[in-house]
């Protein structure tokens, strides 16, 4: 089961640049019907540091207002039941520049 929800968690982020405000827009699919989640995880990685959960939502996005251009970002996702965590999805990393705008694929294609 760990490895069947892997493949189905597809995200999509994109930033868009305000002046100097920027945000990164996670959007991903639902685990199928019939499987049974609390949620999902959301964890970032700023640069070289290690990762570090942002988020627990039961939705399918996730806005990270705390995004700052020249600087490497990478995120990941995993659903969770109780204590149970499923795997994580591709880890995907982007370096935004304002005003560009950009869009990382998670999961397995």
């Amino acid at each position: 089961m760990k490895n069947f929800l892997v493949a189905l968690l597809f995200c999509l982020l994109s930033s868009t640049a305000s002046g100097q405000d920027l945000k990164a827009t996670l959007t991903w699919m639902a685990v199928p019907t019939g499987v049974v989640i609390d949620g999902y995880k959301v964890e970032k990685k700023v640069g070289t540091a290690a990762y570090a959960e942002v988020a627990q939502t039961q939705n399918t996005t996730f806005i990270d207002t705390n995004v700052l251009s020249t600087i490497k970002y990478c995120y990941r996702i995993r659903a969770f039941k109780g204590a149970t965590n499923y795997n994580y999805s591709a880890e995907q990393c982007e370096i935004p520049t304002v005003p560009k705008s950009f869009t990382l694929n998670f999961g397995s294609t």
